[in-house]
């Protein structure tokens, strides 16, 4: 952009929202997108954005830019519209240049207090981003100097980095619960057992998104071990690498009976297992979405949890019944062993065994 003065309306207001709209307008072009998008559609996103009049029409936006795929937007977005929102409420700041480190680093030490020591990091980082920014665009070349002393000095983060985040997870006895309320579950697609047998693969299998949306429809088979049937899987995790998951038939079966019933007659390009309404693969939006109504629906709602806290309940369970955390590592697929058909845990125990535990809860 060409350098421009500091005070470009000559009120706090319109001159943060001119520079937050001219710090976020080019990353229209230099994020990642999360599917295809052309370059006449980022052209007119970033010309929206710039004709931005205030801040809901700029959240407006970058809402659309993240449904046309440049989810990571918001992101931007989301840390300076807070802080933005926090200046027009303090009647003492009327001029840009009173922002100072000092006022950044009360901001996010009270602003942010309930949030975790990561979030407070996003933010602050992001804040930092924005007003060097402004630095090197001012024709006014003034300096705010985040993050630094008036002596030049580094200044203390203000970030609290004792807030950790909360371990989000169901206890065994509310996954049991969790997973019989599913019975109940409102469903809104054309295969109403679809999202029962997605959840239930999540809960017994500790598969994450990623995984979940992309098995295939010849990624399983049915297998007698040891007397008991299990539906076998073949998982592509992290790094491409393979792995097997085993769970229990009983505790899947008549789901996925009637589940495959009709996704065998269903017409689709995908070779997906699961597919949308539109026969599709899903993204890992919509299985955020899906899981998030799930928790909601079923009384699991306002606590965080996400598709990862199943993973996480998953491996509670099984360490409450008294496997290690390295043989649960193994399971969910944290070696770095090769993969290999028979080897699973370190005294070679069989892996099927395992999710057994979860029968019994």
């Amino acid at each position: 952009m060409k350098k421009t003065s500091l005070y470009k309306y000559n009120n706090i207001k319109d001159d943060l929202l001119f520079w937050l709209i001219q710090f976020l307008a080019p990353k229209v072009y230099s994020i990642k997108e999360k599917k295809s998008i052309t370059k006449e559609e980022k052209d007119k996103i970033y010309k929206s954005i710039l004709e931005s009049s205030d801040i809901d029409v700029l959240r407006g936006h970058i809402r659309v830019a993240r449904s046309k795929g440049l989810y990571n937007l918001p992101d931007y977005l989301n840390p300076l519209y807070k802080l933005y929102m926090y200046i027009l409420d303090d009647n003492k700041i009327d001029d840009i240049k009173k922002i100072n480190t000092t006022y950044i680093n009360v901001y996010v030490e009270v602003a942010l207090a309930k949030n975790t020591s990561k979030t407070q990091q996003l933010h602050y980082d992001q804040i930092r981003s924005l007003f060097k920014f402004i630095e090197n665009n001012n024709s006014d070349k003034y300096k705010f100097n985040i993050g630094l002393l008036r002596s030049g000095k580094r200044a203390t983060s203000p970030v609290d980095k004792t807030k950790q985040a909360k371990q989000t997870f169901l206890e065994p006895r509310e996954l049991v619960r969790f997973i019989d309320k599913l019975k109940d579950l409102k469903i809104n697609h054309p295969n109403n057992f679809q999202t029962r047998v997605m959840i239930k693969i999540l809960c017994y299998g500790g598969l994450r998104k990623e995984e979940l949306a992309n098995l295939k429809l010849d990624s399983y088979s049915l297998e007698n071990l040891s007397g008991e049937k299990y539906m076998r899987l073949i998982v592509v995790g992290k790094g491409s690498k393979e792995r097997l998951v085993y769970i229990k038939y009983s505790l899947i079966k008549d789901d996925f009976k009637s589940f495959m019933e009709i996704r065998t007659k269903t017409q689709s390009d995908s070779d997906c297992m699961f597919i949308t309404r539109t026969g599709t693969k899903f993204s890992l939006r919509a299985i955020e979405d899906m899981i998030t109504r799930a928790f909601k629906n079923t009384g699991f709602g306002g606590r965080g949890l996400t598709v990862h806290s199943l993973r996480r309940s998953y491996s509670t369970a099984l360490h409450a019944k008294g496997k290690t955390i390295e043989e649960i590592s193994k399971l969910l697929g944290h070696s770095r062993e090769e993969f290999t058909e028979l080897y699973t845990f370190v005294s070679q125990e069989k892996k099927y065994e395992v999710v057994d535990l979860l029968d019994k809860i």
